[in-house]
């Protein structure tokens, strides 16, 4: 049996249009024959968004969760399902559920009655018992029990909530009106890079959890695409207005980042084991996106952002690494009591296992010359500090760490603080 639970945040104002859409989604549960979703919504807290004009500016939000079961029989669940296109799957996932990796690019298979056809969408069901098979439309009653599970049906019935939780739908304040049906994958990403300039990252999850009032930067993009200005509002025209002034300026800027994000995710360095991965892979591949679709496709450009971050980190680390492998030797002869000058980089406290007994402290040490010390303690008898400090010890190992000699030394303690322009 595959259960969901989502936990969320909802306005105040919003709750009754929730409660309402639950209800109707239910409705439609009843004639599928599946069971209903159930909606708790919590008291309602006070978040403070900080002054405007002096004014402190709040909002109320209830805590929410929503909760369920999927469609199943006979210990097999429906679990995604598969829209095929020429560059791949596009995974739509039911809640709570994750797709197996072994599924992504199935593509026009069916493993139950083995017929090729020309399908545009086909279903993963998992068993209870780890097993999981791709299936055509015609296929999924041998294995869910019943002809009304019609599985369109029944993700649809799962997205009608779904998708306004994540962003996608009127409920959370998203463009609509006329416009184009599809936007060319690069046009989205320099308009989401303007968006972030203006009022910075905001992910649908983070306005459903209350972390930020909306609208999200994906809410903003359909806005600013969908844009009509002989009915927009005079809020909606100030920010198209000022979305459009950042894009102009930056818009060479924008569509170097955009052109490098895509080929950041079409790439062979990104691990496309997730579903999430994978779907803006395929998104990114495919070279256009719907609107339905902006939250994947506008988190391509901050994810690559985040990539290119713990990259650099780990550049500078390796680099860090190597002249520091370069640098330290060893030091003092081993079974030997001598004085160092010595600094303490950083102290890590490594917690005992076995109750009672006192955690162990590691320093991590360096002479003026670049040379690695460590020294493991059950007291704090050094402080961390820019300044060096002379010390008796004696040198227990002389040893390696990730490539980088090191000396490690016991039985230390202080004998004088060292004036920088001495240890230097």
């Amino acid at each position: 049996m595959s259960t969901f639970t989502k936990d969320f945040q909802v306005p105040a104002e919003n709750v009754a249009g929730l409660k309402e859409r639950v209800k109707e989604a239910n409705k439609r549960a009843a004639k599928l024959g599946v069971e209903p979703i159930v909606l708790t919504v919590g008291d309602g807290v006070t978040v403070s968004h900080g002054k405007a004009n002096g004014l402190e500016v709040t909002s109320i939000w209830h805590p929410a969760t929503i909760s369920g079961r999927t469609p199943h029989y006979d210990g097999w669940g429906f679990t995604a399902s598969l829209e095929l296109t020429e560059e791949g799957s596009i995974i739509r996932t039911l809640p709570g559920l994750e797709c197996p990796p072994e599924h992504f690019e199935r593509g026009n298979v069916c493993d139950h009655c083995g017929k090729a056809r020309n399908r545009k969408n086909t279903y993963v069901i998992v068993h209870e018992d780890g097993r999981s098979m791709n299936v055509g439309r015609s296929c999924l009653k041998d294995f869910l029990g019943t002809g009304r599970y019609d599985p369109m049906l029944i993700a649809g019935w799962f997205s009608y909530i779904w998708e306004e939780l994540e962003g996608d739908g009127e409920f959370f304040g998203s463009g609509g009106g006329s416009g184009a049906k599809n936007w060319n994958i690069d046009t989205v990403l320099e308009l989401t890079g303007a968006v972030i300039s203006c009022r910075g990252w905001v992910s649908g999850g983070m306005v459903n959890e209350g972390k930020h009032p909306g609208p999200s930067t994906a809410d903003i993009c359909r806005t600013f695409l969908s844009h009509n200005k002989d009915r927009a509002s005079r809020g909606e025209k100030e920010l198209v207005a000022e979305i459009r002034e950042a894009l102009d300026a930056t818009l060479e800027s924008r569509k170097v980042d955009a052109a490098a994000a895509i080929a950041w995710i079409t790439g062979d360095g990104v691990d496309a084991a997730r579903d999430y991965i994978f779907s803006i892979r395929v998104l990114a591949n495919r070279g256009w996106v719907e609107l339905k679709d902006f939250g994947f496709a506008c988190s391509i450009l901050p994810s690559w952002r985040n990539a290119k971050a713990r990259q650099e980190e780990d550049d500078r680390r390796a680099n860090e690494n190597r002249d520091a492998a370069a640098q330290s030797g060893h030091v003092g002869e081993v079974g030997k009591r001598e004085e160092f000058s010595l600094r303490v980089n950083r102290i890590i406290e490594i917690p005992s296992q076995y109750y009672g007994e006192e955690a162990r402290r590691l320093h991590l040490m360096e002479d003026a010359d670049g040379n690695r010390f460590k020294w493991w303690a059950t007291s704090r008898g050094l402080e961390e500090s820019a300044d060096f400090v002379t010390v008796k010890a004696t040198v227990k190992s002389h040893g390696e760490y990730n490539g980088i000699k090191e000396t490690v030394v016991n039985r230390v303690a202080q004998v004088a603080q060292v004036p920088p322009a001495m240890a230097a």
